[in-house]
């Protein structure tokens, strides 16, 4: 409500492009402060928790292997796997343009655009974790 308030006034220069900082740095002084113990609190005790440092560091290798694998399919669309792999992108992602950029850019905005289940189902399936029955 604070933020909204804060919108509310300020709303000609946000909209003209004048307004500087940000929202929650022009609240008033008490939920500021509110707002930065709570801020604080969840630094220290949430996000730096094991259960999802592990769930960030597992992320990360998700991520980080999806790129690299559909990257090297775009490079080498003919071979085999890479075909494979390319197959299972949606058509409205130009993997097979003409320049590397476009194509390393269409791989960019596919994997960008995942969930974070989409990506780890992916992930599972590409790497031969789960594979479907037949």
């Amino acid at each position: 409500m604070e933020c909204a308030n804060v919108f509310l006034q300020n709303e000609k220069q946000i909209l003209n492009g004048t307004f500087q900082g940000s929202l929650i740095n022009n609240i008033a002084s008490t939920p500021l402060k509110a707002y930065k113990q709570c801020t604080q609190f969840a630094v220290a005790t949430i996000y730096k928790a094991k259960e999802v440092l592990d769930i960030e560091l597992a992320g990360y290798h998700i991520i980080g292997s999806l790129l690299e694998r559909f990257v090297n399919a775009i490079q080498t669309p003919s071979h085999a796997y890479s075909t494979l792999l390319l197959n299972r992108v949606p058509e409205q992602y130009n993997m097979y343009a003409d320049s590397i950029t476009e194509r390393v850019q269409a791989v960019i905005d596919f994997i960008s655009g995942m969930t974070d289940v989409y990506a780890l189902d992916l992930y599972r399936k590409i790497t031969g974790m789960d594979v479907p029955l037949l």
